[in-house]
């Protein structure tokens, strides 16, 4: 039931723009994101992360995510270790797919071009 209410456009939309475009600290927009290597890397411009994590709404997977951005905890710290005891109530947002949905915008752009 929570992946129905987070999966609306409109907190989706939201969390797109705090999770991946902005962040919690900059007032700047990010122009792409580039994945890879110096010489060997794909891409995706901001419009296109918008429109890919629109599209990838799944509301019956069952962890908690907005589109293809899974929230996990950041460290369980089940070992009580002290060096990694202050992420415990952390969580973070993975985008586990990013270089398959890279790709895959990537090949549909250019399909595209040809029809």
């Amino acid at each position: 039931m929570i992946n129905s209410e987070i999966n609306n456009d409109e907190l989706l939309l939201k969390s797109i723009y705090r999770f991946v475009l902005l962040g919690n600290v900059s007032d700047r927009v990010i122009d792409a994101i580039l994945f890879g290597v110096k010489d060997d890397f794909v891409w995706i411009k901001t419009q296109d992360i918008i429109d890919v994590i629109l599209k990838k709404k799944d509301v019956y997977s069952t962890s908690v995510h907005f589109g293809p951005l899974t929230v996990q905890p950041m460290d369980r710290c089940l070992n009580h270790n002290p060096k990694l005891e202050k992420y415990r109530y952390f969580v973070q947002i993975k985008w586990y797919n990013l270089a398959d949905d890279i790709i895959e915008n990537m090949n549909n752009k250019c399909m595209n071009k040809i029809d």
